[in-house]
């Protein structure tokens, strides 16, 4: 077994933005650096901090930028830069979170004596060129194993790279939501989320639209996107200006949480729905669709949650209709959702890494 505090340890990312990717990557970082170990942090792109890190913990990111490069020239220079900065990092272990990304960690380390283990962060489903997947299922067996959000997600990489390798299910950190029991809880429903397609946030206003909704509001929070146009219109068409509120990125979105009655997640994917997380740890009655991967491993269907045969629109409906009515209800899924705090912490989630990487108790 390893001592704590003779581990170096390099955790790879995108970048410090906002991102669910980079919040489950920082959060690990902040809590390995706070209980002893050496972490460095390479980034693969050099763009602004959302995400703040332990002074202690050594932060390197390139001295180009993606967006002033062309693509051949730009992957060019990254590879060498990735082997460099694992090679100096002198870790006994890399971690590196990415779909695209892992891929690039892995080549850039070839010949390196530092074992790697990698995580993807989207759906296991998520469609990606053939010629891509090929490249990915002949590079991730250099790995020394892979990290599963969910279930589904290891199911489907053990077809990709075989029954026996080595594969951890371990799910996302859920951060330490702050509970603001004196902020009484209002008529909304809160949906989280970027405007992308992905997230599915028409779905969310048309379900809406359709509900029993008087005195009720919709609150999405989540920056612009390229759907951002076509949610406006559609609110403006739907006439719900009056009860749809789109806040933009929230900073204290545990306030948000807290005054909020009912979590609505309508994603057409996720890896692992990180708001749903969030929003089960503040005590809010949560629907989501059954997409493939991630609500299924969070809620026990009418017990902590609820789930929703995916585009499902029109039990949607019945079951936002049932918690506007229900208060009773309500409340019997707040109580229980918010066993993921514990079930799900951030010390509970970084030891397990912890454990499958270095064996560390």
């Amino acid at each position: 077994m390893k001592d704590k505090s003779k581990t170096r340890l390099c955790l790879v990312s995108t970048s410090l933005q906002l991102g669910g990717l980079e919040r489950a990557m920082s959060n690990l970082a902040n809590y390995y650096a706070s209980i002893g170990l050496e972490v460095i942090y390479v980034l693969h792109y050099k763009k602004n901090h959302f995400y703040e890190l332990d002074p202690t913990i050594k932060v390197i990111e390139p001295d180009f930028d993606k967006e002033t490069s062309s693509k051949l020239s730009y992957y060019f220079r990254l590879i060498p830069y990735l082997r460099n900065s694992i090679k100096e990092s002198k870790a006994d272990v890399v971690l590196s979170f990415g779909d695209y990304h892992n891929p690039l960690v892995l080549l850039s380390a070839t010949g390196l004596s530092i074992p790697i283990y990698i995580s993807d962060r989207s759906s296991p489903h998520k469609k990606i060129h053939p010629a891509y997947n090929f490249f990915r299922k002949m590079l991730y067996r250099k790995s020394q194993g892979f990290i599963a959000q969910t279930s589904v997600a290891a199911r489907v990489k053990r077809k990709m790279l075989g029954e026996d390798f080595n594969i951890k299910v371990i799910p996302n950190a859920v951060k330490d939501v702050k509970l603001y029991p004196e902020i009484q809880r209002e008529k909304s429903i809160l949906v989280v989320g970027r405007h992308y397609k992905v997230k599915g946030i028409d779905r969310a206003i048309e379900a809406f639209y359709r509900s029993n909704n008087e005195g009720w509001k919709l609150r999405i929070a989540g920056s612009n996107g390229p759907e951002s146009e076509k949610l406006y219109s559609l609110v403006k068409e739907l006439q719900l200006e009056d009860k749809v509120e789109f806040l933009g990125q929230v900073l204290d979105m545990d306030r948000l949480y807290a005054k909020s009655s009912i979590f609505l997640l309508t994603s057409r994917s996720e890896g692992m729905p990180n708001a749903l997380c969030e929003a089960m740890a503040s005590g809010l009655a949560c629907i989501s669709y059954d997409i493939i991967a991630g609500p299924s491993d969070l809620i026990n269907n009418d017990e902590n949650g609820i789930l929703v045969e995916d585009g499902d629109i029109d039990q949607l409906v019945v079951e936002i209709d049932r918690l506007i009515s229900d208060e009773k209800k309500r409340g019997e899924l707040m109580s229980k959702a918010k066993a993921i705090r514990v079930n799900q912490s951030l010390v509970s989630i970084a030891e397990k890494y912890l454990f499958f990487i270095y064996n560390i108790k």
